[in-house]
């Protein structure tokens, strides 16, 4: 057992886990947790009263029934008196019973000084630990941000959808009511068509209900969920630095995938123009003079020969090279039920064979075919799958690009990776495309 085992466990029962101090006015919560009465207090006023959650296991408390826990007064003051200094955050690692100073980016963990100089940890970067806070700190805080606008965004459509719902649903029932009067007029033999128009009316009125609820489930959901995540960021965000870098990976995993939910945002935030590289254009693709947009000839064009053009794919890549950072553009279907594939492909991608569209030879990209032809290895959506507009992100760092129907911003798909050089938007063509 380590110098000083015992008297750190009795330290660590006396210590409030928001302020990391002794305890002021203990109290005790419905889940059986204790915490000093300001800090859990105030604790609860940082989150807007919205939700009252024990920071230690998020269960659902009520603030007035928070009782007061005589002993374990008793108990502090003792400690007191045996003049014991407060727990520190400071962690000891479990090897070398050292301060854990340092946080290795390879393991994305906290460990010491000895442990830095180990086989294990030789070859990662290691950060002093108030440099890693400050970094994840930053990155945690955009995503905060992020996240807290689109909640207001979603606000102002889902009261427009409510609405629009609430305006139809009163012109239904006042048709309703005009064609159950005007037929109360009619004769006998109008009765079967009474009927059937109000059937049609019912009918309208459970499509229009349904499709109400999806979207209004939908906004509500996202919502929610962006306030949970929020509410779990703004916690975090008020740890100490080693309590923060414990769980770092996940926390950053979780916005990452949430930010698989906010595609046209994101696509607004890092959208780029892109221009075509004639000098890569197969000599069957006529390039436009402001170099935005490629269509398949059968006449072969008259080019300079060029170590950078496609001989055999249909391909040309765009001027524009990636190798850091987040990209978003988009592409036109000019021409619908040809075969087309669009996305990224490596700077050293062949330019002399008939390309193979996989992430092996240097290619990420989705494709829709008809016929069947070379670009059979991309992935293809399903025929019924026509958007009119795509939409391609690249986050080089993360390793990911996302090709989306940017009329509905679904996801058509994903990939992925670890990029190694430089990257440029790649387009198969076998109609008419143009980038927007």
């Amino acid at each position: 057992m380590a110098a000083g085992g015992p008297v750190r466990g009795l330290e660590l029962e006396v210590t409030c886990s928001i302020c990391l101090q002794y305890f002021e006015d203990p109290v005790l919560t419905d889940c059986g947790h204790n915490f000093c009465r300001p800090c859990i207090t105030l604790h609860w006023e940082d989150g807007g009263g919205a939700q009252t959650l024990c920071p230690d296991c998020r269960e659902l408390c009520a603030p007035q029934s928070l009782r007061p826990n005589q002993r374990l007064r008793s108990i502090v003051e003792l400690v007191r008196e045996l003049r014991l200094q407060p727990l520190r955050v400071r962690g000891l690692c479990e090897e070398h019973d050292e301060p854990l100073k340092l946080f290795c980016r390879g393991e994305e963990g906290l460990i010491c000084t000895i442990c830095s100089m180990g086989a294990p940890h030789r070859a990662h970067e290691v950060l002093p630990l108030g440099e890693a806070y400050e970094e994840y700190m930053a990155d945690l805080q955009e995503w905060l941000q992020l996240m807290r606008t689109e909640v207001q965004d979603l606000q102002e459509p889902k009261q427009k959808e409510e609405a629009t719902f609430r305006s139809l649903r009163g012109e239904l029932e006042t048709e309703r009511l005009r064609i159950v009067a005007e037929f109360v007029r009619l004769h006998q033999h109008l009765h079967n068509a009474e009927k059937s128009l109000l059937d049609k009316l019912k009918e309208l009125d459970e499509k229009l209900m349904q499709e109400e609820n999806t979207k209004i489930t939908k906004l509500t959901n996202q919502m929610s969920s962006l306030n949970d995540l929020i509410a779990d960021l703004e916690m975090k965000c008020r740890l100490p630095a080693e309590e923060l870098l414990k769980d770092v990976k996940n926390t950053v995993a979780r916005c990452g995938n949430v930010s698989r939910l906010l595609p046209e945002r994101l696509g607004k935030k890092y959208k780029v123009p892109v221009t075509l590289d004639p000098e890569t254009a197969h000599r069957h693709l006529t390039i436009s003079e402001n170099e935005r947009r490629v269509k398949w000839t059968l006449s072969k064009q008259t080019l300079l020969e060029s170590p950078k053009r496609f001989t055999l794919a249909r391909c040309v890549l765009g001027k524009e090279g990636f190798t850091s950072g987040r990209y978003y553009w988009e592409v036109e279907l000019l021409q619908t039920g040809l075969d087309w594939s669009v996305g990224v492909a490596a700077e050293c991608v062949s330019r002399t064979d008939d390309v193979t569209q996989t992430s092996q030879r240097g290619v990420w990209a989705a494709a829709r075919r008809v016929s069947d032809d070379h670009s059979r290895q991309a992935p293809c959506l399903p025929t019924h799958q026509r958007p009119l507009k795509l939409g391609v992100y690249l986050d080089y760092e993360g390793g990911r690009v996302s090709i989306y129907n940017a009329d509905t911003w679904e996801q058509l798909n994903t990939f992925s990776d670890t990029f190694i050089g430089g990257l440029h938007p790649y387009f198969w063509v076998g109609g008419d495309l143009r980038l927007v």
